[in-house]
């Protein structure tokens, strides 16, 4: 029991250090998660056997044996670039710019214990989704004219840096009947949705006839600071001489509650001088437009997750398997913002602008991955199990939806990693993997920059002053790179 002790403290200062406030979050998932299971290629639906069951399949925590301590870690080392395609006479060429991702690992800390019940399992796990927080530069330096060049991303996404979101999983199996386990398990999911971009309050025609120029637009962040909900998990597990069978699903959820929006005010003349400072010293000048106002709902929904897999184990030494997973990203079809009485007062001319609704269009399409990955145990004189396996997988934007908010597009994630036992009935899990993204040029994007900041009208009706609006640029067309390394560390150890 000491020993248990010792090693359970040991694992919550390594999961301390793994769990930073922005562990990654929303698809918005690179790829899937844990050592052993990306060194086979994800394939762990139906031969799961170890703390990672509670994401997989919790059927498997029946095959974890009697106690099981899991603590794993994978880093990504994700690289992309963006060239927007633009009109010269709307808002001049644009540079190639990179994105910027934080290094934070993607945690486990897993303990599951029969407690001497000889057809149940228990299990208890903190988790997190792999992901990756983007970040773009704000600016691209000074211009000729002595002013910033701004980000060809600033529309789409500035940064994601404090978004989190983490998974605390509670499982529970049952194998009372010979070769079938059944399992569920409770995901509570606290977690903390952070975003900066560039609203623009341009009406094209009435006060602006220059749909991108920088002076019309509005840096705003949206933080949802705190947030937490739940889903369930449900798995089953057959197994039949050399085969097992497994299935599993995760149900969707939604992430929501009241965020705290703060907008800047445009450095446009009918805001106020150049001169008025800060939102603070705006107070106290008459002629300095104000933000009055500062809470919205935020809502983003996330998918379903279904997987099933089949495992051969044709010589004692060597296990295969196949799978196949869905995720039914389709579901998010926009993030949203719907501010509560944000307006700004005191402009020129028109003494009320209202910050209405934000629909940042996301339009994502269902996601389905293809897994074939195996491993092969060498004989008890070499205490070594080596693995391989890839992913084959569509990505979640069409290119009319697709924008720099989320990079992605089809991969092929090639993986390799191996097992040593320390000691008995302890293993150390080491992970490599490369993931190969199409590079795409887009120019049927559908994305527009949000224009929520519009006069109000007074009054309402057939006086209404808001034009139509007219077509800027599309925000998503333009030349995507992407690709990502991923390394994994990992350590089993059955009491």
């Amino acid at each position: 029991m000491k020993r248990l002790l010792f090693l359970l403290c040991g694992a919550g200062f390594v999961l301390a250090l793994c769990v930073p406030q922005r562990a990654s979050a929303g698809g918005l998932y690179l790829t899937d998660r844990g050592s052993r299971q990306l060194g086979r290629g994800g394939a762990f639906v139906a031969g799961t056997d170890d703390g990672q069951s509670l994401w997989y399949n919790p059927a498997g925590l029946s095959y974890t044996g009697r106690r099981h301590l899991h603590v794993d870690a994978t880093l990504s080392f994700f690289r992309g670039s963006f060239n927007r395609t633009t009109r010269d006479d709307v808002n001049g060429p644009s540079p190639t710019v990179d994105v910027q991702t934080e290094k934070l690992p993607i945690p486990t800390l897993a303990y599951s214990d029969s407690f001497g019940l000889e057809d149940w399992s228990f299990g208890i796990a903190i988790m997190a989704p792999n992901a990756i927080m983007m970040s773009w530069p704000q600016n691209l330096g000074i211009g000729p004219s002595g002013t910033a060049i701004p980000s060809p991303t600033r529309h789409s996404l500035i940064s994601m840096k404090g978004s989190a979101i983490a998974n605390l999983a509670l499982g529970v199996s049952w194998h009372g009947l010979k070769g079938l386990s059944l399992g569920a398990g409770v995901h509570v999911i606290p977690s903390r949705f952070r975003a900066g971009v560039y609203l623009s309050a341009c009406d094209y025609g009435l006060l602006c006839r220059q749909p991108e120029n920088p002076e019309w637009e509005a840096p705003a962040t949206i933080d949802l600071e705190r947030a937490v909900t739940a889903t369930g998990v449900f798995g089953a597990i057959y197994r039949w001489d050399v085969f097992k069978f497994g299935a599993s699903v995760m149900l969707p959820y939604t992430i929501e509650g009241e965020a705290k929006l703060d907008v800047q005010l445009p450095t446009a003349s009918l805001f106020g001088p150049s001169d008025c400072g800060n939102l603070e010293q705006r107070e106290s000048r008459p002629d300095c437009a104000k933000v009055r106002g500062n809470k919205a709902d935020v809502g983003l929904d996330f998918p379903l997750i279904a997987r099933l897999g089949a495992e051969i184990q044709p010589i004692q030494n060597l296990r295969v398997e196949a799978g196949v997973v869905y995720e039914g990203w389709s579901r998010q079809k926009e993030l949203r913002i719907k501010p509560k009485n944000v307006t700004i007062v005191d402009a020129l001319a028109l003494p009320e602008y209202e910050v209405g609704p934000i629909a940042v269009q996301r339009q994502m399409q269902d996601v389905f991955s293809l897994r074939l990955g195996g491993e092969y145990a060498f004989a008890e004189s070499l205490p070594l199990v080596v693995r391989t396996g890839l992913i084959f997988e569509n990505s979640a934007f069409s290119d009319r939806t697709l924008t720099p908010l989320t990079l992605d597009s089809q991969k092929l994630l090639v993986g390799v990693g191996a097992s040593y036992q320390v000691t008995d009935g302890m293993w150390l899990d080491v992970m490599y993997a490369h993931m190969f993204m199409k590079d795409l040029v887009v120019s049927s994007s559908e994305v527009y920059p949000q224009n929520p900041l519009r006069p109000r009208p007074t009054p309402a009706g057939a006086g209404d002053p808001q034009p139509q609006l007219g077509q800027p640029e599309p925000i998503g067309n333009g030349a995507y790179t992407m690709e990502a390394d991923l390394v994994g560390l990992g350590l089993r150890w059955n009491i």
